[in-house]
């Protein structure tokens, strides 16, 4: 026991002097700083030490005071210890190397330089046994689940099921389109002479195609359709302008078959402002075939000339057979400028005498 804890429980008098304080005692005198003096020596109050899974210590959490001030050796049955930890003046984490086994053990704890048995904390550690596994306890709640994991690999296929039985027949769809026409079959033998002169007859939906010198007329399907597109609204352009399309002559078409496809279109153009008569406005009109301008005979160009009245106006009629392949086509017509001194407006809407059309007639062939 150092003289800190001697002082206040064994002297006589204390008696404050100034910064000191006097010590009274029976055949002494003592003359302290307020305070009193200070202590090298280290104190232990509470040990706890931590296991592994075989019962062993392997550390020892030390509550006390004193361990500040130098370098703190502790010695376990003599064996220095090279894991300490000063976490405080008051507490001390030694790592036990190696683990102690069931057993008793002295602990030896001082603070350098005064490495000796009058200035150490000794105390006695027993390590016990390992005792047996108390019951569980109870359940704790169950926390969040988790994020889903990654998708595993899928597995290899399974054997094939029995096949199920045969559903009733569903509805009949819609009729197909008509398939090319086949090869001509061999000539029949002639059949007995007439009394007079027989009607050329082909089956429903076709049409006698050929009529040779000998032998039956050839007839062919039909597959002709016809539609007539009008214009929705005026477009107007500058007197030189790239080709735009002219607002509702576009028409969609279906082939089922190499065949013919007679187009015409026409319509109305009119000058627009002029800043002086007389002035005029040159367009182009040109039929496009799926966004191609036709080469040959698909351009037309329309002038107007306003000598005062305020404006001007020009039809556009166009008109070509175009043999086209089997499959969807799209037919258009577009307006360009291409000079002049005046803007221009090309095709109208329902009840305007420049509505443009656009008509498709179809053949089978």
């Amino acid at each position: 026991m150092g003289i800190r804890e001697l002082l206040p429980t064994s002297a006589l008098l204390r008696m404050p002097v100034g910064r000191f304080v006097i010590y009274l005692f029976s055949s002494i005198a003592l003359v302290c700083a307020e305070g009193g003096m200070a202590s090298a020596n280290p104190i232990v109050q509470s040990v706890f030490p931590s296991y592994n899974v075989a019962g062993q210590a392997v550390s020892l959490t030390v509550n006390g005071s004193g361990f500040s001030g130098g370098t703190v050796v502790v010695r376990v049955s003599g064996v220095q210890q090279t894991s300490i930890s000063v976490n405080s003046s008051t507490q001390l984490a030694v790592g036990l190397t190696p683990p102690l086994a069931p057993g008793d053990y002295r602990v030896r704890v001082t603070v350098m330089p005064n490495d000796d048995d009058g200035h150490a904390a000794i105390f006695d550690l027993a390590v016990g046994a390992q005792g047996a596994q108390g019951p569980p306890g109870a359940a704790g709640a169950a926390g969040p689940s988790g994020p889903a994991g990654a998708a595993g690999p899928a597995g290899p296929t399974g054997a094939a099921g029995a096949m199920g039985a045969i559903g009733p027949q569903g509805p009949t769809g819609p009729q197909g389109p008509t398939g090319p026409q086949g090869p001509a079959g061999p000539q029949g033998p002639s059949g007995p002479a007439g009394g007079g002169i027989s009607p050329i007859a082909c089956p429903s939906g076709q049409f006698v195609s050929q009529i040779p010198v000998a032998g039956s007329p050839v007839c062919s399907p039909l597959n002709q359709s016809a539609m007539t597109a009008f214009g929705t609204g005026r477009l107007s352009l500058a007197n030189s302008s790239i080709f735009t399309a002219i607002p509702g002559l576009t028409v969609a078409v279906a082939m089922n078959s190499s065949g013919l496809l007679y187009v015409a279109s026409n319509g109305g153009v009119v000058t627009g402002s002029c800043t002086s008569t007389p002035c005029s406005a040159g367009a182009e009109i040109v039929i496009l075939v799926d966004g191609v301008a036709l080469s040959r005979g698909g351009f037309q160009g329309v002038a107007t000339v306003d000598t005062g009245l305020g404006y001007s106006l020009a039809n556009w009629s166009l008109s070509q057979v175009l043999n086209l392949t089997a499959g969807a086509h799209t037919i258009s017509v577009s307006a360009g400028g291409v000079g002049g001194g005046a803007d221009f407006q090309v095709s109208g809407s329902d009840g305007d005498p420049l509505q443009g059309t656009l008509s498709v007639l179809q053949f089978g062939q």
